[in-house]
């Protein structure tokens, strides 16, 4: 992409743009979705309120914002979803209590 190259000094492989929702959505995207819905709503207060007019969900699941994330386990189960204004403080410690939990069941299975 020579424009992220030539715009934003980008040095790293970018890939091209997706559909993460609807009919046209990436099998990837519409498997996380199907797998976590989410909860994009008022409960994310401000963050919300600014967005839902901008980019609103068309279906329950729909992802409404680019920065939308996914934990994905080991094993490839969709563990988590986090929302764009989830901080990611939250998201490390997700991941290091799903550590400590297979790091706990490791040492009992042994």
């Amino acid at each position: 992409m020579e424009f992220c190259r030539l715009t934003y000094d980008v040095t790293f492989p970018v890939f091209r743009k997706i559909d993460v929702n609807g009919p046209d959505a990436h099998p990837l995207y519409a498997h996380l979705r199907a797998a976590d819905p989410g909860d994009w709503g008022p409960r994310h207060g401000a963050f919300y309120e600014r967005l839902k007019d901008v980019t609103p969900a068309r279906e329950p699941g729909d992802i409404a914002w680019n920065f939308t994330k996914f934990l994905v386990g080991r094993d490839g189960r969709v563990l988590a979803r986090y929302e764009p204004p989830v901080p990611p403080e939250q998201i490390r410690a997700d991941i290091l209590e799903i550590l400590a939990q297979e790091s706990a069941s490791a040492t009992a299975g042994h």
